[in-house]
């Protein structure tokens, strides 16, 4: 049952807060507000009902476990081979990194404050986004995910790998030479 603004449990909330006396107006500001924050709590119940069902559940389950297989051997050794290649690439570009500890952090944080300011705004706004549609959206997201990753996808995203981790490795190489090149 859907609780929008004029529902019966709206309209009861809106009743039990009124004043029954002559109350100050902080007091009845203080009344609509919590009367606010009950309808849209009512309606977040509501938008999180109708994302909790068995089918959003099954539909988890089929993706953790698909996944897991797409960790299983040989992609997980693949995986970690590939991030220990990119350790000694780090290793290696150390010394250009060394470069840049001069740098003025106090002139850094300036240039990028109004930027994180302006980040964190965005987020506040977009947090304001999460509204019925967007849930729907999101089950229906998760269904059609929940039926793309099958069995022969995942040993597909395995094999291509298996087969890329001998081209990270000649990447590596290059990079690396091209760092000892500037570096010099």
């Amino acid at each position: 049952m859907s609780r929008t603004p004029g529902s019966e449990d709206t309209k009861f909330i809106q009743r039990s807060v009124q004043p029954r006396d002559n109350s100050t107006n902080s007091a009845i500001t203080a009344q609509v507000e919590l009367t606010s924050i009950l309808g849209e709590l009512l309606d977040l119940i509501d938008s999180i009902g109708k994302l909790l069902t068995p089918g959003f559940f099954d539909d988890v389950n089929s993706s953790i476990t698909n996944l897991a297989d797409l960790l299983a051997p040989p992609f997980a050794n693949n995986t970690r081979t590939i991030v220990g290649r990119a350790g000694t690439l780090l290793d290696d570009i150390q010394p250009l990194i060394d470069q840049f500890k001069d740098l003025d952090l106090n002139s850094l944080i300036q240039l990028i404050a109004p930027i994180v300011f302006k980040l964190s705004s965005l987020l506040d706004n977009a947090s304001k986004l999460l509204t019925t549609d967007v849930v729907n959206r999101l089950i229906t997201l998760i269904t059609k995910l929940s039926d793309l990753l099958t069995a022969d996808l995942l040993s597909d995203i395995s094999t291509l790998i298996t087969q890329l981790a001998p081209l990270v490795d000649v990447v590596v190489q290059l990079i690396t030479a091209i760092i000892s090149i500037i570096i010099g």
